[in-house]
């Protein structure tokens, strides 16, 4: 009898030490897949939070395309995509031509830093070292 006893101890002991490894192993798992998308958990949110917020909106589209959700839901991922991508390009093209003009006015020593507005200096915190770097970057000359 205390043979078979011990073996029966022995092999519950043998699967708890098999299912603690198992478990252990699920949750590095776990943790390595968390580690991996803790760069995209603000977008996979913000994902979250637009399909939520447009998801009346993709039904009453589906609604008027006569339970087509399927075109339903690309005429919508086509007008998100162009009210984000339209400004990107827009800011995109201006921060160029801005730089360029930039580059243009420096080669041609044309660049000039006009002196401050007055009222800067009331600013709090940042008014007086504000005011004193652009008056140094407004009489200094470019070489």
């Amino acid at each position: 009898m205390t043979i078979t006893r011990f073996a029966t101890e022995k092999t519950h002991v043998g699967r708890a030490v098999d299912v603690s490894i198992n478990v252990g192993l699920v949750a590095l798992l776990a943790a390595v897949c968390l580690l991996i998308l803790a760069p995209f958990v603000a977008v996979i949110a913000w994902g979250i939070i637009i399909a939520v917020a447009s998801y009346p909106t993709v039904q009453r589209l589906q609604s008027a395309l006569q339970g087509r959700g399927g075109w339903a839901a690309a005429i919508w991922t086509v007008l998100l995509l162009a009210i984000l991508i339209v400004p990107v390009v827009l800011l995109a093209t201006s921060t160029v031509e801005g730089a360029r003009s930039l580059a243009e006015h420096t080669k041609e020593g044309a660049f000039v830093v006009p002196p401050p507005p007055p009222n800067i200096e009331s600013w709090p915190l940042i008014g007086a070292p504000l005011n004193r770097i652009w008056n140094i970057a407004s009489t200094s000359a470019l070489i």
